[in-house]
This record gives structure tokens, sequence and C-alpha cells, in this order.
């Protein structure tokens, strides 16, 4: 399973070689043209300046697309979006609300410009094959365009996330994780915090974001362990008990079981990634 790809696409293309887009996130700047998506959410049209973003674990079509359309195709892994923010992920939450329900974003002549080059210089980037440094550098542009595009929205989230209870629910879900993450894994005890049950909790959290809370402990656990990893002298039984686990080897299984690599071969991984 590659982590990205990159295109300029025209009406033609995307018709003739569809995408098989399963597991993967889009980011779309449409050049020229015009096109209409369908997800979960409802129907959008994009034009000249805009993006589409859609989430992995939302379905998206297109419906209809102008005979001039052209626009920059990035799809990118669950995987490599997880590392790209995962230092950032509890901040983003509201972020993710909205990105989930708005999947037509429309951008100032600058910003455009900006994210247009970026894709411009990743897809040169990405044909360098012999460059020695090919995956720091197409790392670095993705993590670029991502996290500038994901500036842009933040300064608009406060405005449009939604006040209903089950919002609510979900950021004080949260902040209570952010708190307690290294010291509590269970939901019984985040549910408790809410004055709801452990189903209903989850329900709401992945009504929110798609992804229930259950996993959100997990990914938040699994993110803390590769940031002491990556950038801590700690030993491994020293994060294992940071993080609370009964012992090492239960803390080993677990990180395997979420990441494919055992501690010690992420963190040799990334030494020498």
């Amino acid at each position: 399973m590659f982590e990205f790809q990159i295109s300029k696409r025209t009406r033609t293309d995307i018709y003739e070689k569809p995408m098989n887009a399963t597991d993967l996130s889009l980011l779309c700047i449409c050049v020229s043209g015009s096109c209409v998506v369908s997800t979960g959410y409802g129907e959008y049209e994009c034009r000249p300046d805009g993006i589409i973003f859609n989430t992995s674990d939302n379905t998206m079509r297109i419906k209809d697309i102008s005979e001039d359309f052209q626009g920059y195709f990035l799809y990118v892994s669950q995987k490599m979006i997880e590392d790209i923010v995962s230092d950032h992920v509890l901040q983003m939450i509201d972020l993710l609300m909205v990105l989930r329900r708005n999947k037509v974003t429309y951008l100032n002549e600058k910003d455009y410009n900006f994210l247009l080059q970026s894709y411009e210089y990743i897809e040169t980037c990405s044909k360098q094959y012999d460059n020695v440094f090919y995956n720091e550098i197409i790392k670095s542009q993705l993590s670029n365009i991502l996290l500038y595009f994901f500036s842009l929205l933040q300064i608009e989230t406060n405005k449009e996330v939604s006040k209903s209870r089950q919002h609510f629910i979900a950021k004080s879900f949260f902040r209570s994780l952010e708190a307690n993450f290294q010291n509590e894994h269970r939901v019984h005890f985040y549910a408790q915090e809410q004055c709801v049950t452990s189903k209903y909790l989850s329900m709401v959290v992945k009504n929110v974001t798609g992804t229930t809370a259950g996993a959100w402990i997990d990914k938040i656990i699994v993110f803390e362990a590769q940031r002491q990893l990556k950038y801590t002298n700690k030993s491994i039984q020293q994060i294992a008990s940071d993080l609370k686990f009964t012992n090492q080897s239960t803390f080993g299984k677990h990180f395997k079981k979420k990441t494919n690599y055992t501690p010690s071969e992420y963190r040799e991984r990334d030494l020498y990634y």
C-alpha cells in the first residue's frame, strides 16, 4: 500500500482511470472547470480556487464534472496523515469536526497560489527517485501542504463548530483525554465524567469525528509512545510505565498491534529512515 500519490488529472483521466481511494484521504485543488461531489453529508460544488478535502472514513463520489475540469489530486494514507499531525491531534479536534461536514473550501489568491506551487513542486520531487533524500523531501513537502491547509481552516473553525450537545460531549471527552490518557485507558472512566454510558459516549464521538472513543484513546496512547520513542532517551520499560501498562511485554504487544512495529523496531526505524 503506497503512502501517497499526486497527479494532475482531467475529466477524461478521472473517468477512464478512476482512483481506488479506499483507506486514503484526498486533498484536491481545482485548477479549472468545476465538479460536483457527493458524500454522506450532502453535495458540494468545487470551482477554481476551491479545495476538496475528504477523509478516508467517508465515501465520496463525483456526480458531475465539466469538460474543462483540471485539478491536482493528492491521495494520502491514513498512516501518513497520522504521522504528520500526531503532535497536534488534540488541538485539531474542532477542525476534524468541520472537515467531516464541509468538503469544499475556497481560498484567497495568495493562499491558493502557495498551495498550487507546493503541489507542482512535490509533483516534480516525486519523480526524482534517484535522490538520496527522496523520502525526506516528499514527507517534508506533504507535511507543509497539509499543515498549511489545516492552519488556514483553523481560523474559521471556531465559527463553524456546532454547539449541539453531541459536539459539547465530544469536546469535553477530548479535553479530559488530553489530561488523563496516560493514566486512564478505559472508555468507562471518560463516560462517567460526562455522566453518560460508555456505549453512548462511543456513539457520540464516532458521530462527530468518525472514530470511536476507544479508538481515540488507543490513538493518543500510541502517538505519545511514538513521540517518546522518537524524541526522548527513555527506556522502553520507562515509557511503558509512564503510560501505565502493566509491564513492558504488554506495552510491546499493544504497540506492535497498532503500528506493525515493536517499540525497538520503531525507534530503530526512525533513526535510520
